[in-house]
């Protein structure tokens, strides 16, 4: 294979091009604080962070139905005393 003067320029820019933007994605995450911010970071993740807030926002509506009855049932108990 023929190694041109273009190809020898061209594949280390390739590599920095490259190596920039996988640093760019890196302090993304460092700066965010979060492994994954979009989908295609990582697509299972993605899903899995779904579903955990899907569950989480289940459980603080049932706490706050628990809250709600436990204020009725305070109030019909102070009714009828």
């Amino acid at each position: 294979m023929r190694v041109t003067e273009k190809t020898r320029i061209d594949m280390p820019r390739a590599r920095i091009a490259e190596l920039r933007a996988r640093s760019g994605k890196y302090n993304e995450q460092i700066v965010s604080g979060r492994r994954v911010n979009k989908p295609s970071d990582d697509p299972l993740g993605a899903l899995r962070i779904g579903v955990l807030e899907t569950q989480k926002n289940k459980v603080e509506q049932f706490d706050r139905n628990l809250d709600r009855g436990r204020a009725f049932l305070g109030q019909a108990d102070t009714a009828l005393s």
